[in-house]
């Protein structure tokens, strides 16, 4: 797997697990 396709799934899977927290955590509020 070239390093480039690696780092793009990092930062998909941040984007997505941040979204998540704010969308959970506006959710609590």
């Amino acid at each position: 797997m070239p390093m480039k396709d690696l780092v793009v799934a990092l930062e998909l899977m941040v984007v997505m697990v941040v979204s998540v927290v704010g969308i959970v955590s506006v959710g609590m509020l």
